[in-house]
């Protein structure tokens, strides 16, 4: 019966435990690979000779400029120190005040991102070349003055020299690489350095009629269904292999169950004899005593019994256990002896019809390639052709072209003649063997050239939409710069005081209440209740009142500690305020006013602030002791500020506001300040793309004929598909002088027609370096380059989600598809560690850093902060997480190498734009006439012209002036 039931009892191989195995050797590969990178013994400080000896030369030749890029970059950082320490602790005044550090402007009170930029520099646009004297604050001393003229030469000087160490610097570098790839080239020989390929050859050429050489026929077809065949066969050959373990595994566990019961069974009857013929001599031994006397009998017979029933106990108990010893010993004898694959094991229905279509699939596989080459298609692409000596190879290819291009200028008595025709060759060193991809030598190199062509107007395309983007992010951006989300309570609390003791003392009737009209009313009244004595105050109707202008102007200007002197302050609901004749409208009145605004608006702002927030404080006492409640001026005049319509105000309104309320409107606005960011993120997301699918079309559609051509392609156009996007976009995107698109683009917006075409052209503001540029697009690039800083880390982390997607199609996404073995493998190898994203993302920061850190000295930083992750995480990669590698050649380190003198020469050429924007040699005079000139148009005139002319008033009093 045992016997019988092990011969009908087969077990199936569905499809559901196959994918279980192959999931489980899949994992047994992936440690394999690992344990091999874990043997070559590297560590996080490993040189970078063992590095090129373990993993290629590419790779140590990467590890060792990385930090030659990160130290240049702390240099260049370090030059700039001295100015971004003085520029952030400097007021510009004018001849007349360049030892009172108290008047003058400073363009950022607190630190921020701009504040380390040039727009910390006030341009002559601004203060019309009057303010040529500096005084800096240097340990809690006030150190100066310093001329303006002498400050902008001396951080141009400093940036030439730091720009001549650095070229040195990078002399050195080329010097010290090429000497150590020499090194590294004397210890190796390679069959790549006697070997050259010959291209341009004839289709129908033949070995004899060159030389004796090997040739290159059209094989990519042929490979292409080779490469089908082997992953069909791999699968086929797991499960038959799979098949067969089972089997295996299930004789020796038949074979093992029935042994084992044969030895119980044996047992259990050897056991009963032995009890059987202990109860027959206790039955004996009981009737041979029975002579004796019956208490001895009957102790006898009991002890008989008893040692009869413990024996057949123990005979039994033991031939249980020898059974199952004897089953264990018998699973390891049937190994020898059942070795042979069981006929207990077989497919399961779905599974022999997958491993019947596969066997299919690799038919109709073999008959396209007997086909292809019976057809005759397979063309000769190019040859091989090995010498004796380097120099033989070297000789050959200075006789020849050195490719496709420089074929066509061959003379044509030199051209190859073949079946009437003459052929263009050019010649190369060869590759390494395994460099080749064979497939792709079919495709000759001026289609690849072709299709290079199409890949770039794809990215062409794809940029044009991504500046569409960016455009409408900048536009939105620019609007909700101008959107202040104003603290209406905070206004409100200063003037609850201001109106007990100033205003509610002069004019009771404003306790009456006033009619409830208008959204600014209700919002200014809601926020009132909150701190006012009595909900009847109409503070509203009060900010609105041409006395408390009066009165807050009549008191800065009798103030003698603000040093206004003939200089007039003008304050007007609704107006900004003015330093001179209010209702004037001579163009030079009002040159001066703007001018005379630069140097008291500080003292003022600061006067009517500190007062605002504590009316009683020392600054807020006139020369002669005497005290003027003023606590309400500015909340007043912030208010008025906040009714004007901010959209549609120009950069100085909005500074203005930004500096004079700043403790009135929340300093961070997600909605405001969010766009901003995300113009940087967008445009981190979108290189990211772009990356991805430069990869797909370089990998799979372009066919270059070598792995490092189609590396160094990938790099070098996914850094210049970066550069474009990232900064040509945003510098004309920013650009005003594209104005005829705009201006049609406005007008289409005003008549209401063709309003997209309003959202996608171009909005800039911005005709040069200016300091609003850098306030604006420099913020997006440094918030940009902060951004790259974590792409090491990004990238990690995008690998091993890829490999979980793959994990989890292979697995459960499948569509009842069972994947191949080598498709398992992939989706649990370790993520391959690659040079080709690398070494673009470094030329892109380092563009970025070289560009435009002249007038972002923190650009420098930003950069050598992400080399230093850079370096230290990449070397994690390689020695802890043991990332796989291909042995990359020396081509894309030196692709970086290469790049970098350019980069220098572009950092010349910016710097020189940026620095000369500042005019260390203006003339007022020609400033102001300028000024005077742009005055003469009334539309230039600000909103901020209005008020009344104060010259030598007093403190009013209720009624004398209707205003």
């Amino acid at each position: 019966m045992v016997e019988a039931q092990a011969t009908l009892d087969i077990k199936f191989v569905d499809v559901k435990s196959a994918r279980k195995k192959l999931k489980e050797n899949a994992g047994k590969v992936a440690q394999e690979e690992d344990d091999k990178l874990e043997d070559q013994g590297l560590t996080l400080t490993s040189s970078f000779g063992t590095l090129a000896a373990r993993r290629g030369v590419g790779v140590g030749l990467y590890f060792k400029i990385l930090p030659w890029f990160g130290w240049m970059m702390v240099f260049m950082m370090f030059c700039a120190v001295p100015y971004l320490i003085t520029i952030n602790t400097s007021v510009f005044t004018d001849e007349a005040h360049k030892y009172d550090h108290t008047f003058g402007v400073k363009v950022f009170d607190t630190f921020e991102l701009a504040s380390f930029t040039f727009a910390a520099i006030v341009d002559n646009a601004k203060d019309a070349g009057l303010l040529q004297y500096m005084n800096t604050l240097i340990a809690g001393t006030w150190d100066g003055p310093m001329e303006k003229r002498t400050f902008l030469i001396w951080i141009s000087v400093v940036d030439a020299f730091a720009i001549i160490a650095l070229t040195a610097a990078t002399g050195w570098l080329w010097y010290e690489v090429w000497k150590w790839l020499a090194k590294v080239d004397d210890r190796t020989r390679e069959v790549a350095d006697y070997s050259i390929i010959v291209g341009g050859l004839p289709p129908t050429v033949t070995a004899t009629e060159v030389m004796d050489v090997v040739l290159v026929k059209n094989l990519a077809f042929v490979l292409a269904a080779c490469k089908k065949v082997h992953r069909i066969e791999g699968l086929t050959s797991f499960l038959i292999d799979l098949k067969d373990k089972e089997g295996r595994q299930h004789q020796l566990e038949q074979n093992a169950l029935a042994a084992g019961a044969q030895k119980v069974l044996s047992t259990a009857r050897g056991a009963m004899g032995a009890a059987a013929d202990a109860a027959g001599k206790a039955v004996n031994a009981a009737a041979n005593a029975a002579t004796t006397a019956a208490t001895t009998v009957a102790t006898t017979a009991a002890a008989a019994a008893a040692a009869a029933a413990a024996k057949t106990a123990a005979i039994i108990d033991m031939g249980s256990t020898a059974g199952a010893a004897a089953a264990a010993a018998d699973v390891e004898a049937a190994k020898e002896t059942h070795g042979a694959p069981g006929a207990a094991t077989s497919f399961s229905p779905a599974m022999q019809r997958k491993m019947n279509k596969a066997e299919s699939r690799i038919q109709v596989q073999r008959n396209k390639i007997h086909e292809f080459i019976d057809s005759g298609k397979m063309t000769t692409q190019a040859a091989f052709v090995t010498f004796n000596t380097e120099n033989m190879r070297i000789d050959a290819c200075n006789a020849l072209p050195s490719g496709w291009w420089s074929a066509w200028f061959t003379p044509k008595q030199f051209l190859f003649e073949h079946a009437g025709q003459k052929w263009r060759l050019w010649v190369q060193r060869a590759a390494s063997p395994d460099d080749y991809k064979y497939e792709n030598m079919s495709t000759r190199i001026r289609n690849n050239y072709l299709i290079q062509c199409c890949t770039g107007a794809i990215m062409f395309g794809l940029i044009l939409l991504c500046a569409a983007m960016i455009t409408l992010l900048n536009t939105h951006a620019s609007k909700s710069a101008r959107d202040f989300k104003w603290d209406v309570p905070s206004m409100v609390k200063p003037l609850s005081k201001f109106n007990a003791t100033t205003y509610n003392a002069y004019y009771n009737q404003f306790l009456r209440p006033k009619p409830s009209s208008g959204s600014g009313r209700r919002h200014l009244q809601a926020a009132a209740r909150l701190y006012a004595d009595s909900d009847n105050v109409d503070y509203y109707y009060m900010c609105r009142n041409s006395w408390v202008y009066d009165t807050c102007s009549a008191a800065v200007n009798n103030n003698t500690n603000l040093g206004l002197g003939n200089v007039q302050f003008n304050m007007r609901f609704m107006k900004e305020w003015t330093f001179g004749k209010w209702n004037s409208t001579n163009a030079t009145e009002l040159a001066e006013s703007k001018l005379a605004r630069l140097l008291f608006e500080r003292p003022v702002r600061r006067y009517l602030s500190t007062c605002a927030d504590n009316p009683t404080a020392p600054e807020c006492y006139r020369a002669n002791h005497t005290w003027v409640d003023v606590s309400g001026c500015l909340p007043c005049y912030c208010y008025a500020l906040s009714e004007i319509d901010a959209t549609k105000q120009g950069p100085g309104f909005i500074a203005h506001v930004k500096d004079t309320c700043k403790q009135y409107w929340a300093p961070f606005d997600l909605q405001r300040d969010g766009v901003k960011v995300a113009i940087s993120f967008v445009i981190a997301i979108i290189n990211s793309i772009l990356s991805v699918v430069l990869r797909m079309l370089k990998v799979y559609v372009e066919r270059h004929w070598t792995v490092t051509a189609t590396e160094r392609s990938l790099a070098i156009w996914t850094y210049v598909v970066k550069v474009v996007n990232s900064i040509v976009v945003l510098l004309v995107v920013n650009c005003s002088t594209l104005s005829e698109l705009q201006n049609d683009a406005m007008e289409s917006e005003v008549n209401g027609s063709n309003g997209w075409l309003s959202n996608l052209a171009l909005s800039g503001l911005f005709d040069d370096f200016s300091p609003g540029w850098y306030q604006n697009v420099g913020f997006s690039i440094m918030i940009l380059m902060m951004i790259n800083v974590t792409s090491p880390f990004v990238r990690s982390i995008s690998e091993r989600i890829t490999k979980l997607i793959l994990q989890l199609q292979v697995m459960f996404l499948h569509c009842g598809r069972l994947h191949t073995p080598e498709q398992f493998n992939n989706a649990w190898r370790t993520p391959a560690f690659t040079l080709e994203q690398r070494s673009s993302d470094i030329l892109f920061n380092l563009t970025l850093a070289l560009l435009f850190g002249s007038g972002m000295p923190l650009c420098y930083l930003i950069c050598a902060v992400y080399l230093l992750v850079l370096y230290w995480w990449d070397r994690a990669n390689i020695a802890h997480f043991r990332q796989p590698s291909q042995r990359y050649s020396a081509a894309l380190p030196r692709l970086m190498l290469f790049f970098f003198p350019v980069l220098i020469v572009l950092h010349c050429a910016f710097g020189i734009w940026m620095h000369t924007f500042f005019d260390p040699d203006v003339d007022p005079e020609v400033v102001m006439q300028a000024m005077v000139a742009s005055n003469q148009d009334p539309t230039v005139i600000q909103a901020g012209c209005g008020g009344s002319d104060y010259a030598n008033t007093t403190v009013l009093e209720p009624g004398s002036s209707a205003g």
